[in-house]
């Protein structure tokens, strides 16, 4: 710690030396830069100012490449204390054109920390450039663009071609004007560069060149980052969909990435141009990995009505043929068969006619008794046609017509011939319908235990 404490002291001892060697002494040189041709003389003119309250010694030399170019009055020279001096300061340059740096310092040989300095600049034209000098110079952005102001200088009436640009600090050109001017004299030249609006954020360098000579410039500036998203949403309706389409907008300066969109998504059958990242109850959210400046992005979901069509579609056809089957089953004739029993182990056997739709013609019931029963001569109703058969004794009946509504009902005698469950096969029913087709109907089978 006791080592660092001589060291603070020298420190603190430069420096309010050097602040006071910027207070006690003085040096000005005017103009701040030249621009010549080869072998032109170029001359600046220095004032020197003692500050002091004593007479002091004083030594004036510049420092730069090339350094035969410079020649001063002196290099030495007494100044009173309070007092200021003028002196010329003198480039003689060869033929090589460029721009070159100086520094001027003015130093107390008594008191060798005290010394002050001032830049300057030397510029010099090459073959075939043209004669003009810069006088002054001020580059100033602003909101939405970059003010330029040169004054120029020439002792001859000339073109000049002036180039503006922007340039990113990864040296990606933002903006690039050209634009010519006639210099007689001297003269103020300005200029605005608009800044396009979906420039990005960053930090960027506003450039100018006059064509043809060397005078460069150039200055750093920065644009503040907006972040700025606008979604809006439209919706469009059709009988067989409902669509919404979120639109996404960048209207900022950054690039905006990982930017979540959220909108309420009513409930049905959803289609997306876009999945959502995560959907909840009424609402889905989808994620956008990367939107830039002035960039737009669509996500369109739907509201798909024809599975819902279809679905109504579906319970109708159904609907309509349970109603057409009910409806052909209720009006379709029917033919019952039932055993009724009767005295000294005799049964009589029902046949009913039952017409609930449109009139039948030709019909005609017909009746098989198993030859496990005796068929009794004895008809109550219409008198069959009997015939005898390998499988027993079949029945026909022949009806004619059956009017709508109408219930016919037929009777006849059967007697088991041996014990047992003994069952008695279906009866059949043959017409014509309305339609002139022909069907056919029949019985259920009927069991008894004798």
């Amino acid at each position: 710690m006791l080592k660092s404490v001589p060291g603070l002291a020298i420190a603190v001892v430069l420096l309010s030396v050097s602040m006071a060697s910027a207070q006690e002494l003085g040096l000005d040189v005017q103009p701040y830069s030249r621009t010549v041709h080869p072998y032109d003389k170029a001359y600046f003119l220095l004032t020197l100012e003692n500050g002091r309250s004593v007479d002091d010694d004083f030594y004036l030399f510049v420092t730069g490449d090339p350094a035969f170019w410079v020649n001063v009055d002196t290099s030495y020279l007494l100044m009173p204390a309070k007092t200021n001096r003028t002196l010329n300061l003198f480039f003689y340059p060869n033929d090589l054109p460029g721009t070159y740096d100086y520094v001027v310092h003015l130093q107390s040989r008594s008191t060798p920390v005290l010394k002050v300095s001032q830049p300057l600049q030397l510029t010099v034209l090459g073959e075939g450039s043209k004669g003009i000098e810069l006088v002054g110079h001020d580059i100033q952005p602003e909101t939405g663009s970059v003010d330029f102001m040169i004054t120029l200088s020439s002792s001859s009436e000339e073109e000049v071609t002036v180039d503006y640009a922007i340039v990113s600090d990864k040296g990606m050109v933002a903006a690039t004007e050209t634009r010519t001017y006639t210099v007689m004299g001297r003269r103020e030249i300005s200029h605005s560069v608009q800044l396009l609006d979906d420039l990005v954020a960053g930090k960027y360098t506003a450039e100018l060149r006059v064509k043809g000579t060397a005078i460069e410039l150039s200055s750093p500036f920065s644009i503040e980052p907006v972040h700025r998203i606008v979604k809006t949403e439209e919706e469009m309706t059709t009988p067989l969909f409902h669509e919404v389409t979120i639109t996404v907008s960048n209207e900022g300066n950054v690039i905006e990435e990982g930017y979540a969109v959220k909108s309420t998504v009513p409930t049905g059958f959803m289609t997306f141009s876009r999945q959502p990242a995560e959907c909840g109850d009424d609402w889905c959210e989808w994620l956008v990995s990367k939107l830039n400046p002035e960039e737009s992005l669509q996500i369109v979901y739907r509201i798909e009505y024809w599975p819902l069509i279809m679905e109504g579609v579906v319970i109708a056809a159904l609907l309509v043929s349970f109603f057409v089957i009910g409806w052909n089953k209720a009006t379709r004739p029917q033919l019952i068969k039932r055993l009724e029993k009767g005295g000294e182990g005799a049964y009589t056997t029902v046949l009913e006619v039952k017409n609930a739709g449109k009139k039948l013609t030709n019909v005609v019931v017909r009746d098989e008794v198993s030859p496990l029963f005796e068929v009794s001569g004895k008809f109550e109703t219409i008198k069959p046609a009997i015939k005898q058969t390998d499988d027993g004794t079949e029945l026909v009946w022949s009806l004619g017509a059956v009017e709508p509504k109408d219930h016919r009902i037929i009777h006849y005698s059967i007697k088991p011939v041996l014990s047992g469950h003994l069952k008695m096969p279906k009866a059949y029913m043959r017409y014509v319908s309305a339609g002139k087709k022909r069907s056919k109907v029949s019985s259920k089978e009927v069991y008894i235990a004798a």
